[in-house]
């Protein structure tokens, strides 16, 4: 009896074996820790797999923006256009400049380049179109040249020269920027221009700075070989509501207009809100119902406050009064004149 009590207390007694798939605490310790690993195995092959993707998707994109770049300009947002004609021309050519890339343009996203498309051109090879062909124009070491940058504006004068003023450079500590380039229509060479701004460009009794000059997303329109320029963004995003003209002969800036309730003005039945994104186009004579007489004037339509307000309203600014006047198109159906913009007598 003593003997079979001792061989059921036993460990190797199978009458008190532990149930099938026991684990000591120790086995249950060591079964964790594989889990463990095994996770981390798992993680570091996802990441390793997820880096390896991702540089060949980078290495394709670069050897896609570089065929691209020799062959035609990388899709881009708020560059600056122009168009290049006369001066012995056989045929006109458009100018393209700088901008915001779709595809990294290897400077902070900003393209830093100028190309020309000849409109008419034919050919069937990569680089023409249904009529046109692109040019990368070469960069010249010994010259300067403007920093690229995206919502600028330009105009041009008679001779075709084109005028890039302000936008947004995208610096790391958000600032925009208020210089004035001259791209001559013949050699296709940058100037830095130095307008002079000081306290005689502000009218008496106005706040108004030079520094209001530095903006981006603001319209531009040109009239008598002097540039206009309108509201716009400035670096603290405010939208701004004045009207600043620069004589291109003289080079001095001048404060024509601004909005006496300052800064996102919501506008008045005389005066249109403050706005970004909009155009400006200069209009020889034009009826001001104020006078009764046709006067020089700039056209404003369009832009918007964010991307939930947009605007399509139509306004004409006087220069030589420093006065608005809203213009109010017509009901469809009615007949005008071509090129009448309201219904003025």
């Amino acid at each position: 009896l003593l003997g079979r009590t001792a061989m059921v207390g036993s460990a190797s007694s199978p009458l008190i074996s532990e149930p099938e798939g026991y684990l000591t605490p120790e086995q249950r310790v060591n079964k964790r820790l594989r889990l463990v690993r095994l996770g981390i195995c798992i993680f570091v092959s996802c990441l390793v797999v997820g880096v390896v993707v991702t540089a060949v998707r980078l290495a394709t994109a670069n050897a896609s923006q570089d065929q691209i770049d020799t062959t035609f300009p990388p899709c881009r947002k708020g560059y600056v256009l122009g168009l290049r004609e006369g001066a012995g021309r056989a045929r006109p050519e458009l100018i393209l400049w700088s901008g915001k890339s779709e595809r990294n343009c290897n400077k902070n996203e900003l393209c830093d380049d100028l190309w020309t498309f000849d409109v008419n051109a034919s050919g069937t090879n990569q680089t023409a179109g249904a009529g046109g062909r692109w040019r990368r124009v070469p960069a010249r070491r010994d010259t300067v040249r403007p920093e690229p940058r995206w919502k600028a504006t330009s105009v041009q004068d008679d001779a075709g020269n084109l005028y890039v003023f302000a936008g947004d450079p995208l610096r790391p500590d958000g600032s925009y920027i208020s210089d004035v380039w001259k791209l001559d229509a013949k050699t296709l060479a940058w100037e830095q221009l130095q307008p002079a701004c000081d306290a005689d460009s502000v009218p008496a009794g106005s706040s108004a700075t030079c520094d209001a000059l530095q903006r981006r997303a603001h319209a531009a329109a040109i009239m008598n070989n002097t540039m206009y320029v309108h509201g716009g963004k400035d670096p603290a995003s405010d939208l701004i509501n004045d009207i600043w003209s620069l004589d291109l002969t003289s080079l001095r800036w001048t404060l024509l207009w601004e909005d006496e309730t300052g800064k996102n003005s919501k506008g008045a039945p005389h005066v249109p809100a403050a706005r970004k994104g909009h155009t400006l186009v200069a209009y020889p004579t034009l009826h001001r119902n104020a006078t009764g007489k046709r006067e020089r004037a700039l056209v404003l339509f369009g832009g918007r406050v964010d991307i939930q307000q947009y605007f399509n309203d139509v306004w004409a600014f006087f220069p030589d009064h420093g006065a608005w006047e809203p213009l109010v198109p017509e009901r469809l159906g009615a007949v005008r004149a071509p090129g009448a913009l309201q219904p003025h007598p």
